[in-house]
């Protein structure tokens, strides 16, 4: 079990680096230096933070049901959420 949650950090953790890369390269043209990638805002970390520890708490129900087939799914919507939570911060700061 504990193999399984941190499999899904692992994984969580990936695809928010992954949509924070993909956000900076083709939604924010003004920073493309790998010092923006990190550089995150204080409520990005948390929620950040808090899609990772979803992911892994995922990943020890799918294990804990025997439907570890539905991580690939979970991986795939940790993307897209964090995609979007990029938009609605940036669009938060707009306000």
């Amino acid at each position: 079990m504990i193999i399984f949650i941190l499999f899904g950090i692992l994984i969580s953790a990936f695809m928010v680096l992954l949509a924070r890369f993909v956000y900076l390269y083709f939604f924010q043209d003004q920073c493309l230096s790998q010092q923006c990638w990190f550089d995150l805002p204080f409520e990005l970390m948390i929620m950040y933070g808090l899609v990772i520890l979803i992911g892994g708490f995922n990943a020890y129900l799918y294990k804990k049901h025997d439907k570890a087939y539905l991580l690939f799914w979970d991986a795939l919507g940790t993307f897209l959420f964090c995609i979007a939570l990029n938009f609605i911060y940036r669009w938060w700061l707009n306000m």
